[in-house]
């Protein structure tokens, strides 16, 4: 089953959130970084060819994304234990897609 299985002919959203320069981030995680590697211009061929490319600089935690279970730890104890042992709701990771209830606020 494929995406378009799940999903059907329902609309869509998109949740995730923009990545820019100084675009928040998690504690001490690399922030996200862009910037230009090549300009246009800077090594020109015969033919008056250029490109340019970027560099991008970010960690795992850059903008919207979801987390495995494991990624955590509670005193080396994976996050499943560990949020059972809290009382943590931690959902199954197979319920990615959900129905979502929405309001027109016009």
């Amino acid at each position: 089953m494929d995406i378009q299985d799940l999903i059907g002919s329902e609309q869509v959203y998109d949740l995730s959130q923009p990545l820019f320069n100084g675009a928040p981030t998690w504690g001490g995680h690399a922030p996200y970084q862009v910037s230009f590697g090549v300009r246009h211009g800077d090594n020109v061929l015969a033919d008056g060819y250029s490109s340019a490319s970027e560099i991008l600089h970010l960690s795992s935690h850059s903008g919207t994304h979801i987390d495995a279970l494991s990624h955590v730890s509670d005193a080396g104890t994976a996050r499943r234990r560990a949020c059972a042992r809290r009382r943590h709701h931690c959902p199954p990771t197979a319920r990615l897609l959900a129905p979502l209830p929405t309001t027109d606020h016009a």
